[in-house]
């Protein structure tokens, strides 16, 4: 919940947020394109990463790049390309999110009760993907910055990062077959 908190915020007020930051609005359009793609490879990475390395790895290798990047946008005046380096490495981090709950269900949790303990664990990120722009929105409206959250994303990402590298190695009765030597 803390991981789709701190990027679902951002993400949908990323356009207000790059203006905020005095980039025009023909470069946030097309930076914003590049999210788009971004988020597609974050897709395709997680499941390639997912497949080779332990899953919470996976994850910090998503979200401390994207950690810091948004840290980027605190500096005053950061360049386009910075500001495309943000957007693209919070994109790969949201389109990872859902495969990394399902994978890391699966491999803690094991196959027997999936469908039961996804469905909770898919309702907490729900939440936290879906009340978090509004929330973002209002709190930007009361505080008139989106520097306090950014700062807020980075420590839930951060928060989240920290709990998931704290999952320890996979439980034996739960390990995948992979088909070599089962």
């Amino acid at each position: 919940m803390l991981l789709a908190f701190g990027v679902s915020g951002l993400v949908p007020n990323m356009f207000q947020l790059l203006l905020e930051r005095g980039i025009s609005e023909q470069r946030a359009t097309s930076t914003l394109a590049a999210m788009a793609f971004s988020i597609t490879g974050g897709r395709v990475l997680s499941g390639y990463l997912l497949d080779r390395f332990w899953a919470p790895l996976v994850c910090a290798v998503l979200v401390v790049p994207a950690v810091l990047a948004l840290l980027l946008l605190g500096i005053p005046h950061v360049g386009a390309a910075a500001v495309v380096g943000v957007v693209v490495t919070l994109g790969l981090v949201a389109g990872a999110e859902f495969d990394l709950v399902a994978y890391m269900t699966a491999r803690y949790f094991g196959q027997r009760h999936f469908s039961e303990l996804y469905g909770i664990q898919y309702a907490a990120f729900g939440v936290g993907a879906g009340g978090a722009p509004a929330a973002y929105g209002a709190l930007h409206d009361a505080w008139g910055s989106y520097d306090l959250l950014i700062q807020l994303s980075v420590v839930m990402m951060l928060l989240a990062l920290g709990m998931t590298i704290t999952l320890g190695s996979y439980p034996r009765q739960h390990e995948l077959r992979t088909g070599q030597g089962d």
